[in-house]
């Protein structure tokens, strides 16, 4: 199954291409007077130590298809992490989309040892979403890591490919 992961992924990228060429004229989610836009939000502090921050750049081509690159920050009193990720994002209807695309994540305490990993966790997703409302989103991501990572993903210890689902709410 891992063999074929990274095959299915470069042929939904294809697909994902061929689909901007031809572009669907009903999506007005994209703006011609704001073609790259950065949405971005950090969380309020409770504690000195805690902290979760992200951002992301979108890049628009055409009225259906988005490269995105992004980057969260994660820090508790047990791990402080650092991610970074590049997608395309495919429009199919108005509010439905396809994702798909590569992440990096980076260990800064290295398991408590106090000093940066310089090897980074790297992991491939696809992707679906529906825009439910314009601040309101709803995501399912299908997660594989590429290689042999040398730290877990915080809350998924042994996990390897997993399925992950979310909700966006913009407030």
């Amino acid at each position: 199954m891992s063999k074929r992961v990274p095959i299915l992924i470069l042929i939904f990228l294809l697909v994902l291409c061929n689909r901007s060429i031809a572009q669907i004229s009903n999506n007005n989610s994209v703006t011609k007077e704001t073609p790259i836009y950065v949405d971005g939000f950090d969380y309020p502090s409770f504690d000195p130590i805690s902290n979760y921050a992200w951002f992301k750049v979108h890049f628009p081509f055409g009225e259906t298809t988005e490269l995105i690159i992004g980057g969260d920050h994660f820090r508790t009193y047990f791990a402080d992490r650092i991610l970074f990720s590049t997608s395309l994002k495919q429009f199919v209807s108005k509010r439905m989309f396809l994702n798909g695309g590569h992440s990096w994540d980076f260990d800064l305490l290295n398991e408590g040892q106090g000093y940066p990993n310089p090897i980074p966790r790297r992991e491939m997703f696809i992707g679906i979403g529906y825009d439910v409302k314009p601040n309101l989103g709803m995501e399912a991501k299908l997660i594989t890591p590429l290689g042999d990572p040398k730290f877990d993903k915080i809350g998924f210890k042994g996990a390897k490919t997993r399925l992950e689902f979310g909700t966006r709410l913009k407030f």
